[in-house]
């Protein structure tokens, strides 16, 4: 699970942003101000940065040695404040107020460029396992290359088995902000998935009528996720 380090010194924003974040599978770390955000930097893992501190405090965040990619929740939504955001090392940025729901969708963006988020391997039934670092599906003596698309799906369904993700929601996880794709390249991906990779591989990718899809395993757990 990744973790997620929100520094927001107003309480509201920063209780709301952790509810939301949590509830997206993501482990959040909270800090009301600089001192506590740098010394949660130096005792635990973080994955990424949201910071709602200003472009100073991310600054002197970058000078302590913190490389993470960094969210910054801007105080004006000003081309001037954009570019001390850029200056102090922001990789995205997002005015006030804040929105939980586009926050989370920028801070999956940001994960996927790292390979974050997903897990590195995930095995299914009957010795069938699913890698992240060379995008293929293996089994004994046999191994199919996904496309970087089909295998950012796959993984998803198959770290959440039989949980239901609508086609807005994977096309929001999964396709770069501002693509224009429709809800239908998501289905064009599945019918891809399922014509290469049947039940034969462990699982199946079933469609909810009017909701979207789920990965359905030929057993119902997943055995374990590295």
């Amino acid at each position: 699970m990744s973790v997620i380090l929100v520094a927001e010194m107003e309480a509201k924003t920063r209780r709301m942003l952790r509810r939301f974040l949590e509830g997206c599978k993501l482990e959040v770390q909270a800090a009301a101000n600089l001192q506590e955000a740098q010394g949660l930097l130096a005792a635990a893992r973080i994955d990424a940065l949201v910071v709602g501190l200003g472009a100073c405090a991310l600054g002197e965040l970058r000078t302590g040695g913190a490389d993470q990619p960094a969210l910054l929740l801007l105080h004006t939504n000003t081309l001037e404040e954009k570019k001390r955001a850029y200056a102090a090392g922001a990789d995205s940025w997002l005015p006030r107020p804040v929105d939980p729901e586009e926050t989370a969708l920028v801070l999956w963006a940001l994960l996927r460029r790292l390979g974050q988020g997903l897990p590195f391997r995930q095995e299914l039934p009957e010795g069938i396992w699913l890698e992240r670092d060379t995008r293929r599906l293996r089994r004994e003596g046999e191994a199919l290359a996904l496309s970087p698309r089909e295998y950012d799906l796959l993984a998803l369904l198959l770290a959440h088995p039989r949980r239901i993700f609508t086609r807005q929601e994977l096309l929001d996880r999964l396709w770069e902000l501002g693509s224009e794709a429709g809800p239908r390249a998501v289905d064009v991906v599945v019918r891809r998935l399922r014509s290469r990779c049947g039940k034969d591989w462990g699982f199946a990718i079933q469609t909810v009528r009017g909701l979207g899809y789920r990965a359905e395993l030929m057993e119902e757990t997943v055995k374990n996720t590295l």
